[in-house]
């Protein structure tokens, strides 16, 4: 249902804010498959969040999209780093 419309590099070494800009603009939702999500609730499964980045862009392509709201599930949190 959403695709990825540009690589981007790993985000592994990146810090938060290069995270939000890696990923921006870097997903799309499939065309035929906009019916589905107007007026839904939606469901995103997340194996690792880090920074919530990725998270954060495939939720606003969902309400862009026509979503009436995102919930993100995560199996496991990545701990914030120490400042």
């Amino acid at each position: 249902m959403l695709l990825r419309i540009r690589e981007t590099p790993h985000q592994l070494s990146l810090p938060r804010e290069r995270r939000i800009a890696n990923v921006r603009g870097a997903f799309a939702l499939e065309p035929t498959r906009r019916p589905e999500v107007v007026g839904r609730s939606i469901g995103l499964i997340d194996d690792v969040m880090t920074t919530q980045a990725t998270a954060d862009e495939l939720s606003q392509v969902l309400l862009d999209a026509g979503a009436l709201s995102v919930q993100v599930w995560v199996v496991a949190r990545t701990p914030a780093p120490e400042h």
